[in-house]
């Protein structure tokens, strides 16, 4: 009547199979606030892990954008939000840039990219001068960094027409 009942001597909800033994909680999103998933409910962490995210907005209408870091990063967790290279013409698009039948109608324009070799519209990163690298979504970097400069894939003199933000979270 109550729900309760007994298989092989464990308590379990009737027609729900034994009742499952906690398992290790591993940390999960948000990461950092002290509570995760242990494979079969949230539980709380015995020792909250100590990352700090540090939260980026990049404008479309900005060049290369240095952010330097209280503490160093490892990754990007989040890219949100949206912008766009030409706002009379075509949609917001997230950090992969236009694409499909969008790059198709911009390609006599591809003069004005700050890269060729990544669409409009990408999200641009450079750490410490280095070769420039396209990040479409969240991302872990291969050394922790102190500083990094990110862009919309536009050029500087194209920017009149462009619109929008990401905000990126990294971690």
């Amino acid at each position: 009547g109550d729900g309760y009942g007994y298989e092989n001597s464990q308590t379990c909800l009737v027609g729900r199979g034994p009742t499952p033994t906690p398992a290790t909680c591993f940390d999960s999103y948000p990461v950092g606030d002290g509570w995760g998933w242990n494979g079969f409910e949230s539980c709380q962490l015995d020792k909250p892990y100590a990352y700090t995210q540090v939260v980026v907005e990049i404008s479309a209408t900005e060049s290369w954008k240095q952010i330097v870091f209280d503490q160093q990063v490892s990754r990007i967790i989040s890219i949100t939000g949206g912008w766009t290279v030409d706002y009379r013409n075509y949609y917001k698009v997230g950090p992969h840039g236009h694409f499909g039948s969008a790059a198709d109608l911009l390609s006599p324009y591809n003069v004005y990219k700050f890269d060729q070799r990544f669409p409009f519209g990408a999200l641009l990163l450079s750490v410490a001068g280095a070769d420039v690298a396209h990040v479409s979504g969240p991302m872990e970097f291969k050394n922790s960094v102190a500083a990094l400069s990110l862009r919309i894939n536009d050029g500087d003199s194209a920017f009149g027409d462009n619109q929008g933000k990401l905000v990126i979270v990294f971690e």
